[in-house]
């Protein structure tokens, strides 16, 4: 890597989910080789703060500059935003303008026709502009030329769907890039707030607490299994959180709440299996995450997260199935199956998605367009 660039990366907001996660990775990757900095369009919620600040430590660590926005939909806070946005671009000059996921895209296209510089997007979801066809339509009109990489063929055909229900042409030039994760896993030197509970089968979910991540669905199939079997690690936090709180009061069997855990990857080997039963994904960096770990993954038959996991996957139920997930996790706590094989696969199918080799596809990929 013989050419430093200059490359903006622009996300939601730090420690919002994977998406800005596998960003600050793939950003602290990159500075080793390149001046890198990363815009976060919005403050990290409350609730986040403590995983925000452990990675936006991380960034300096790592010598990448971190500006923060405070971005709206609305006036005047959207049009402060775009002005600081603006400035940041014109004070950085950097070569590559590098966006992830929509509100970025949004803000980012309100300005584009100042910005001369190759602009890429990283398209991470199976479901797009859901909540505003306007923006949708406007973003997706100013940022037709832009590179859009993206994981696998789910990601990309939504795209092209919602592009033709705006009356547009796909992107003009589509690149592939596999996700990626950290071989090392980050810890913190807090006492461990997650303990294995033996005599019961301890499974986790790792992920906001919102109907995409379909933390109910779990909840329902717990509510089938017979009591007292299973406990359950919910960490992550989210608008969804108390009305879960109160399906738990009802249910027999130990759910603990533990918000949102900087880290939290580390604790994927104190449980028995991950449950990830989204109802839709990007890719499913949490599923990569457990494999990667030794741990097996329980996994709803979803757009973007069955591309994660090794074919044939034997711990799956369909998407939205409660009493499916429930049949499955009755068997699992009999103890019916050996998954020492679906460990020792998918552990081998996780080493496929370093970031080293992310790093290096990106920089050959911001070369070739330059």
């Amino acid at each position: 890597m013989d050419r430093q660039l200059k490359i903006l990366h622009i996300v939601n907001r730090v420690g919002n989910g994977g998406s800005e996660s596998g960003t600050i990775n793939l950003a602290r990757g990159q500075a080793h080789f390149h001046h890198v900095r990363v815009v976060g369009i919005k403050p990290p919620l409350k609730t986040n703060q403590d995983i925000a600040g452990a990675l936006i430590k991380l960034l300096e660590q790592d010598g990448v500059g971190y500006h923060e926005l405070n971005f709206s939909n609305l006036p005047p806070r959207l049009f402060v935003a775009a002005f600081r946005l603006k400035s940041i671009i014109q004070s950085f000059e950097p070569d590559i303008v590098h966006l992830h996921t929509d509100h970025p895209e949004y803000l980012f296209s309100i300005i584009k026709p100042w910005v001369k510089c190759l602009v890429v997007r990283t398209i991470r979801n199976t479901v797009f502009w859901p909540t505003s066809t306007y923006r949708g339509r406007f973003t997706e009109r100013r940022i037709t030329d832009a590179v859009t990489v993206h994981f696998d063929h789910d990601n990309i055909a939504s795209l092209n769907r919602r592009r033709a229900e705006f009356g547009l042409k796909p992107p003009t030039t589509i690149e592939v890039i596999p996700n990626a994760i950290n071989r090392h896993c980050e810890t913190n030197s807090a006492e461990a707030p997650v303990q294995y509970h033996e005599g019961f089968v301890n499974l986790g979910y790792i992920g906001r607490l919102s109907s995409q991540k379909g933390p109910d669905i779990l909840f329902q199939a717990l509510e089938q299994l017979p009591a007292h079997t299973v406990v359950l690690h919910v960490i992550g936090d989210g608008e969804d959180k108390q009305k879960l709180m109160k399906m738990a009061e009802s249910i027999q069997q130990e759910i603990i709440f533990y918000g949102a855990v900087p880290f939290a990857r580390q604790y994927i080997k104190v449980f028995d299996y991950l449950v990830v039963p989204s109802r839709y994904e990007g890719f499913g960096l949490v599923s990569l995450e457990a494999q990667l770990e030794k741990t097996p993954v329980i996994a709803a038959r979803s757009p973007g997260l069955l591309n994660s996991l090794p074919e044939e996957w034997p711990l799956l139920f369909d998407n939205e199935n409660s009493k499916q997930l429930a049949e499955l996790l009755t068997r699992l706590i009999d103890g019916q199956d050996d998954y020492t094989e679906t460990v020792k696969t998918g552990y081998e199918n996780a080493l496929n998605y370093t970031m080293e080799a992310q790093v290096r596809r990106y920089t050959d990929l911001y070369l070739r367009y330059l």
